[in-house]
C-alpha cells in the first residue's frame, strides 16, 4: 500500500506558510482583504509543502464565500501547542453541514456546487498524518454585521521551536500593503 512520506522541516509559519498562501488568494479587485496575525519568528517542525497545501485549501474555501471583510490566517500558541486558524467574514457554515464538514464526498457548500467534496477530507487526513487535529470552531464570530464567518482550527499538537522568550505579534493586511 502506498504510504505518504512526510518531510520534517523547520518552518517559519509567517514567511513559509502564511505569506505564500496570502499572495495566492489575494485579489485586489475584491471587497475583502487577507489578514495575517502571527507571532514573529514562530518556528515549527512539520512538512512545509503539506501544511501549505492544507492552509491554502482552507483559505481558498474561505475566499469563495467572503463577499466583504477578510480571510485571516492566524497562528497562536495555546497550552504550549501551535494552532493555525483560518478565519473569515463569510456567511458561515449552515448548521446541517457542520457535523459532516470533514467527511469524504461532503456535498459542496456553495450554490454553484464547485469542487469534488474531498478537499476538506483530504485536509483532515494530511493534518492527521502530521499528528494534528482540525476542527470547526462553533463559537467564532467574525465581528462584521450579518457575516457570522467561519473559523477552522488546526492544532499541530506540538510546541513552537523558540529561539527566545518574548514573541512579537506581527499583523499584516494585503489591501494596505498593495496600495503602498
Amino acid at each position: 500500500k502506498d504510504q505518504m512520506i512526510l518531510e520534517q522541516d523547520d518552518i517559519d509559519v509567517q514567511h513559509d506558510i502564511f505569506e505564500p498562501v496570502s499572495s495566492m488568494i489575494y485579489n485586489r479587485d475584491t471587497s475583502w482583504t487577507v489578514l495575517i496575525k502571527c507571532p514573529e519568528g514562530l518556528i515549527i517542525r512539520s512538512d512545509k509543502l503539506r501544511l501549505q497545501q492544507v492552509v491554502l485549501n482552507l483559505a481558498r474555501n474561505s475566499a469563495k464565500f467572503v463577499e466583504y471583510g477578510f480571510v485571516r490566517l492566524r497562528a497562536d500558541i495555546i497550552d504550549n501547542s501551535v494552532h493555525i486558524f483560518i478565519e473569515d467574514s463569510g456567511p458561515g457554515i449552515p448548521d446541517d453541514k457542520k457535523n459532516n464538514l470533514f467527511n469524504r464526498y461532503q456535498q459542496s457548500l456553495d450554490s454553484m456546487a464547485q469542487g469534488t467534496g474531498v478537499g476538506l477530507n483530504l485536509c483532515q487526513k494530511l493534518v492527521s498524518l502530521m499528528d494534528g487535529t482540525i476542527n470547526l470552531k462553533d463559537d467564532y464570530i467574525s465581528g462584521i454585521d450579518h457575516c457570522p464567518g467561519t473559523c477552522i482550527d488546526i492544532d499541530l499538537n506540538q510546541p513552537p521551536q523558540l529561539d527566545d522568550g518574548e514573541m512579537t505579534i506581527v499583523e499584516w493586511d494585503a489591501k494596505l500593503s498593495s496600495s503602498l
